[in-house]
């Protein structure tokens, strides 16, 4: 993102209008995947899917790199994890920085393993790639490649070279929860790479 449009990112956000999302291609893009996910997005989601884009301005990108890279290094330090009861070396697959933007530049809110609609903002982004946009996309190409390979670095770490072939999805009564959609679409990720899924509640678990 270039200077001038790091000054235009606050008066773009401010305009609803500045740019909007295409509908008919995110409809599209819906109706291309199987009937669960269809009829799980149909009701009680109209506000799923925001209609505007959210401009980012480019020191705002360098503040979240900046605190994202001095974490990494705290965490390096000798001493760090020796008080942890777990020793390993898996991060957690979704392992991210939560910022929140305001006039003032990015604030770290938290650092989780959550997904938070990676899922659905893959769907969304793929959607948009005929729509052209000011400034420069800072979301990955190829999104579904990438949450692949994160979740089998992180078996690898855990398991070596045993391949992964099941994974399980699993929250309290799943089939009621406002992100069951973002369920179907990791199940059907992993089916399409060959990986077993299976969305469950706690209680159809046994160790």
């Amino acid at each position: 993102m270039d200077e001038a449009f790091s000054a235009r990112a606050a008066v773009m956000n401010a305009d609803a209008q500045s740019a909007s999302i295409d509908r008919a291609l995110l409809d599209a893009a819906v109706r291309m995947q199987d009937a669960s996910f269809q009829q799980a997005i149909s009701a009680g989601h109209e506000h799923l899917f925001a209609d505007a884009v959210l401009f980012v301005a480019a020191a705002q990108v360098e503040q979240m790199r900046a605190v994202v890279a001095a974490v990494e290094r705290v965490v390096e330090l000798d001493g760090w994890m020796k008080s942890a009861p777990l020793q390993h070396e898996c991060r957690g697959v979704f392992y991210g920085y939560d910022f929140h933007i305001n006039d003032k530049g990015a604030h770290l809110i938290e650092i989780n393993t959550n997904s938070g609609g990676a899922f659905l903002n893959a769907l969304l982004i793929e959607s948009q790639h005929d729509v052209v946009f000011p400034g420069d996309a800072v979301a990955r190409e190829n999104p579904e490649q990438v949450f692949l390979e994160m979740f089998r670095s992180e078996w690898r770490l855990a398991r070596g070279d045993e391949l992964l072939k099941n994974v399980a999805i699993v929250d309290e009564q799943p089939e009621t929860q406002y992100l069951y959609p973002e369920f179907l679409l990791a199940k059907a990720m992993f089916e399409r790479a060959g990986i077993a899924a299976h969305i469950c509640d706690p209680s159809e678990l046994q160790a």
